[in-house]
């Protein structure tokens, strides 16, 4: 097993700064708390930890992906109605393929990072492969 291996059993955390609605950070880590205190230290808000689901890295790509039309940058999506009652559906313990339709992706995450990062050059994918 390698701390890459995208079907090893973790916890998927959703974060966000604390008495907030958003934005909501979707992510994956053995050890999600370890992790809010890297990002507490980051941030200039406090952050709380909503929830934690077991999962793996491959379905937490999948989550953004069901999510990406609510992505705002990195890991951090907005907190959607549609986001934040499946947040609710977890906490009330109703498993994942219940509260998303993991089937309904989309879109990438990198691809939108992609076509921001372009848009913010002022070049696109025709103008590079020309």
């Amino acid at each position: 097993m390698t701390i890459y291996d995208y079907n090893t059993e973790r916890e998927i955390y959703f974060l966000r700064p604390a008495g907030e609605d958003g934005p909501i950070k979707i992510g994956c880590s053995f050890d999600p708390y370890i992790r809010l205190g890297q990002y507490v230290s980051w941030s200039p808000y406090p952050l709380e930890i909503i929830l934690t689901i077991p999962g793996t890295m491959a379905l937490e790509k999948n989550i953004h992906e069901c999510f990406c039309d609510t992505h705002s940058h990195g890991e951090w999506f907005h907190a959607s109605p549609r986001l934040l009652e499946a947040i609710e559906g977890l906490k009330a313990g109703k498993p994942i393929h219940e509260v998303v339709d993991l089937a309904n992706r989309r879109g990438r995450i990198h691809s939108v990072k992609i076509r921001r990062s372009n848009a913010l050059r002022g070049t696109s994918q025709e103008t590079r492969s020309a």
